[in-house]
């Protein structure tokens, strides 16, 4: 088998640059938070969700993921932590290596605004290989963390 690969990324065919395999639309394919005291997995999400990932030539990139939970008619007692829906955030990226910094402009989530997002990342075949650093989540128990994301290239039908 021939190993298609260029410094860090392998879409089966060598980009023109690392960055370059990034560029277009990603939809999420899974999302996974690993905690650090076990080495567990589970799903980031108490439900599917759905999420897109668009890295622009221009260096900005977006991100939105929605958490489709079951509509109910019973009243809610308090509102759900941040996060619990979803989340979104838009800045500019670079990339070093095998890490993507992300400057973050907007964020749904709170603290996150004025934050340098680091991910390590790995294009292989089409799809896009994201980790988070450990963090502590209030969403987790306080308990430390990080995401494991699977996006996957999207095409409009």
């Amino acid at each position: 088998m021939q190993e298609a690969k260029k410094g860090l990324f392998s879409d089966c065919r060598p980009p023109e640059s690392d960055a370059q395999a990034l560029f277009g639309t990603w939809e999420l394919a899974s999302a996974e938070i690993e905690y650090q005291d076990s080495g567990e997995r589970n799903p980031m999400y108490s439900a599917p969700a759905v999420g897109f990932l668009l890295f622009n030539s221009d260096f900005y990139m977006l991100t939105v993921v929605e958490v489709r939970l079951a509509r109910t008619t019973a009243p809610k007692l308090s509102p759900p932590p941040p996060g619990a829906h979803g989340m979104a955030y838009a800045g500019r990226w670079r990339l070093a290596g095998e890490e993507l910094y992300i400057a973050v402009d907007a964020a749904s989530l709170e603290g996150w605004t004025g934050s340098v997002q680091r991910r390590s990342v790995r294009v292989e075949c089409g799809r896009l290989f994201l980790h988070s650093d450990w963090c502590q989540s209030p969403l987790h128990g306080n308990r430390i963390v990080r995401a494991w994301l699977v996006w996957q290239r999207f095409t409009a039908t």
